[in-house]
Formats: structure tokens, C-alpha cells, sequence
């Protein structure tokens, strides 16, 4: 396959593809790029608890639900992404897991965009505003041998473990095994002490789980957990930009103050994509989505229950806001999430990653996806 286009920092630039890898890039000498499309790396999700009308976390989960959320990913960018399970009973988190493995085996489109699995709890604050949307009723203090139980059954694919360091028992033995298997451990839904965060990030914690959520609606002024993780050279910041989650003078100081370590990612939901409403979800239970497409619990708006915007539409708030340029706003969702996770080949244009390309087009609204591409092969064509 031969792509031709210009890069969102406007470089007009030729790409070839062979057995789904790029081989071969090489610049054009042209100085009318007006009728070439945008080209970019396929966009990598950290965060994903569900979309297009699919619940990663109700059991049973089908194969075709699972195929479908993932095409409408597709059709927004995505080309990897990380399915969030979040605080569930210790079975159900095994259950979850093992049809998701199951599924993949079955299915190479699968196989190529879940790339592991986002466990966000159950060891997280109790406390309402902090928990969140998460099921009272199954937070836990940190247990390593659940950790060891999930991750087994997860054939190894758990990759993120979101919790809260505010727990003493069990948290050091579980921190320093997810360091040694692999396992990023951020800390997200929290109600720690700064002197909990600093201690966590000693252990071995490595990012902050969507900074400015999940949390009390009033804190110190100065002693709190979202300056303290601000200030801990160690941790990447993942940020929701959908313009609900975060005001953008909070998300402009998170840029200045991370810089390179600011992932973009969705915690979008089942409701991706859906119409306004009043729901029922394992993910906040009575929840409204809003026409403005803020979904919050129906008990209280000021508390979300997650996204039902695509990262895609992050990157274009970004853009809209003038907070990031288009190239450095889809960068913090491609090549920022592949580099935290260590993914070898996934995140930029160059010659030995996987050929996952974004064609796109560029307008007042933002970016929409003219075609994705998945290993050199169009899987998305609008």
C-alpha cells in the first residue's frame, strides 16, 4: 500500500506499507498541499469502558458486542486500546477478563486492537467523591493474591492497575509485584495524603488515572493529592478532555506541568456515541446523558460517570480551545500512550512501526477520520 498526504505538522510525505508494517517514508517536494488529506499514527486509548451502546463491564459480554464497539472505535481513529474493567466482584473481574482473552483468539481484528486490560480498582477510596461512580460495595483494600488471580486470568494481558494508596494493608506487596510482572500501577480515585502519593510513586507507581476526577469536591488548597502527583517527576498524567471532565485553565497548567508525561485518553463508556437520556449502568447505575453529551450520575451532576465522547473528540476540544495545536493534541493520544506503555511499534509514522494510519480531514470543527487503516489494510473508510 502507498499512502500519500501531509502530517499535522503539515509535511507532505509519501508512506508504503508491506505485510503491514511501513517501510518506506519519503517527503514530497510540493508547495500545494491544499487537496492532500492529514495523515497520522493510528490513536492508542488507555481507558475504554465500553462504547456504541456496548458495557465492557455487564456480563455476559458477546463477541459481537465486543466486535462492534471495537469497528466504532475504528471509525473514530482508534487502532489500539485497552479495555477498562473497573471495581466488580472478584469473579466478575475473572469472568471479564477471560471472555475478552476468549474472544481475541477468535478473531485477528481483536487480536490486533486489545492490547491488554486497564483494571481500574477495586482497591480504590471508599469515600463518595473519590470512588466515584464505583460500586461501594466492592472496594477493597489492595490484596496481592487477587492481583495474581486476575492476572492469571487474564493470560497475562493486565497491563494497568488504577488504586489508591491511601490503603496500608496490602499496598506496598501489591505495588512491588505489578512492578515486577509488568503491571503499571496508577493512582486514580483517591483520597491519599500527599505523603501516600509520594510513597506509592517510591514503590513504583507510574501515572495518574484521568487527574482532576475522582475526587472530593473540596480539598486543601495546598496539601492535596492532585498537587502532590503534579509534583512527582515519576508520574505520566492521563487528562479526559471532553470538555466536561476538566475546565481547560486546569487542563492548560496540567500541560505546563507534565509537559511530555500528559496521555489524552476517553474513559468513554457505552454511551460513545449514544443519544441523551436517562440510563441504567453497572458504571454509575441511574445515570443521565446530557444533550451536550455530559453524563453524569442522576443522584447528583456534579458527579460523573464517565465520558461518552471518543479521544478523538478530545483531541478536537484541545484543538477548539486553543490549548494544543492538532499535531501535539493527537501526539498526547498516539505516540504519548505507546511510549508510557512501551509499545515497540505502535504510535508514530515511521519505518518499522505498524502501518496503523489515520487518513483524516481538517475543518473549523476540528478532525474527522476519512479512513483508518489496521496493519496495512483499510478497516474504516467514511
Amino acid at each position: 500500500m502507498i499512502i500519500t498526504g501531509k502530517t499535522l505538522a503539515e509535511q507532505p510525505i509519501r508512506i508504503y506499507t508491506e505485510a503491514g508494517i511501513i517501510s518506506q517514508v519519503e517527503p514530497i517536494a510540493t508547495t500545494d498541499t491544499t487537496s492532500l488529506p492529514y495523515i497520522a499514527p493510528g490513536l492508542i486509548d488507555l481507558q475504554v469502558n465500553g462504547f456504541a451502546g456496548v458495557d465492557f463491564n455487564t456480563l455476559p459480554l458477546t463477541k459481537s458486542g465486543i466486535t462492534h464497539a471495537t469497528e466504532q472505535m475504528l471509525s473514530f481513529g482508534v487502532t489500539g486500546y485497552y479495555p477498562t474493567i473497573i471495581t466488580n466482584s472478584d469473579d466478575n473481574i475473572c469472568q471479564l477478563f477471560s471472555d475478552f482473552q476468549q474472544f481475541k483468539r477468535n478473531d485477528a481484528q481483536l487480536a490486533q486492537t486489545l492490547l491488554g486490560f486497564h483494571l481500574e480498582g477495586p482497591f480504590i477510596s471508599p469515600n463518595d467523591g473519590p470512588r466515584g461512580a464505583h460500586n461501594r460495595d466492592y472496594v477493597q483494600a489492595p490484596n496481592v493474591s487477587l492481583v495474581k488471580k486476575w492476572y492469571d486470568a487474564s493470560e497475562g494481558q493486565l497491563s494497568i492497575l488504577t488504586l489508591s494508596p491511601e490503603w496500608e494493608d496490602g499496598l506496598q506487596e501489591t505495588i512491588e509485584y505489578c512492578v515486577a510482572m509488568g503491571i503499571k500501577v496508577s493512582i486514580g480515585h483517591s483520597a491519599a495524603t500527599p505523603d501516600q502519593i509520594q510513597q506509592a510513586t517510591q514503590l513504583g507507581a507510574t501515572m495518574s488515572t484521568h487527574l482532576g476526577n475522582g475526587c472530593d469536591l473540596q480539598i486543601h488548597r495546598h496539601h492535596n493529592y492532585i498537587w502532590q502527583q503534579l509534583a512527582e517527576d515519576q508520574l505520566w498524567t492521563a487528562i479526559i478532555a471532553d470538555g466536561f471532565h476538566l475546565p481547560p485553565a486546569v487542563i492548560k497548567v496540567i500541560l505546563k506541568a507534565k509537559q511530555d508525561q500528559v496521555i489524552l485518553t476517553s474513559d468513554t463508556t457505552a454511551f460513545g456515541g449514544m443519544k441523551p437520556g436517562r440510563y441504567q449502568t453497572h458504571i454509575g447505575g441511574d445515570v443521565i446523558l446530557t444533550e451536550q453529551g455530559k453524563l453524569h450520575l442522576a443522584s447528583n451532576p456534579e458527579l460523573l460517570a464517565g465520558s461518552a465522547k471518543s479521544v478523538l473528540d478530545c483531541i478536537n476540544y484541545l484543538i477548539n480551545s486553543d490549548l494544543l495545536s492538532a499535531n501535539s493534541a493527537w501526539n498526547k493520544a498516539s505516540y504519548s500512550p505507546s511510549s508510557f506503555m512501551g509499545l515497540k511499534n505502535r504510535g508514530s509514522l515511521e519505518v518499522g512501526q505498524r502501518a496503523d494510519i489515520v487518513m483524516l480531514n481538517k475543518n473549523d470543527n476540528g478532525l474527522s477520520v476519512l479512513q483508518t487503516i489496521l496493519a496495512g489494510e483499510a478497516v474504516y473508510t467514511a
